[in-house]
């Protein structure tokens, strides 16, 4: 059994975590787009592909501008910590979500994912999306040594890393 160098896949997870979300995005976009080919999509398959299905329907039928927010807030688990509950800002969208019977907000259900389907969740969205994941993105010096390092993890240490920021 191959071990797992902690110390690299928790520097690279701390140093993406410093990142702005956009550059996140771009980078964590880039490195599933990177290991695609790799992944037999058998090994991805879970209990929750149809909730993973309509995630990324909702996120396709979203605007450009609405799909970042919706992937940012995955990313970074934004979600009020009150007892209150937190709506869509959209009002239209608002009164959906308050009507008795409707599904839960886009970031409920992620965070209710598992976090091998969370996995599966990015490793599809980077298939549906791979052609809108721009290749030649103006990122910082930080962001294009963070894509280096982690692109020199062995296999195993990249799925841990993956599997930290998802």
């Amino acid at each position: 059994m191959t071990s797992i160098n902690t110390n690299n896949t928790d520097r690279a997870v701390s140093e993406f975590q410093k990142l702005p979300i956009e550059e996140q995005l771009v980078a964590l976009g880039t490195l599933f787009k990177e290991v695609s080919g790799s992944v037999p999509s058998s090994a991805l398959s879970t209990s929750s592909s149809n909730e993973i299905s309509t995630l990324i329907s909702e996120l396709k039928s979203q605007r450009q501008d609405e799909q970042l927010q919706t992937l940012g807030d995955f990313l970074t688990n934004k979600v009020d910590h009150f007892d209150g509950v937190a709506l869509d800002p959209h009002p239209s969208k608002a009164l959906l979500e308050l009507l008795p019977g409707s599904t839960q907000p886009p970031l409920a259900r992620y965070e209710a994912l598992d976090a091998n389907s969370r996995i599966a969740f990015w490793y599809q969205l980077g298939q549906e999306f791979s052609s809108s994941i721009p290749t030649n993105a103006q990122v910082s010096p930080k962001a294009t040594e963070l894509l280096s390092s982690v692109r020199s993890l062995s296999a195993e240490e990249k799925a841990a890393f993956l599997g930290q920021l998802v």
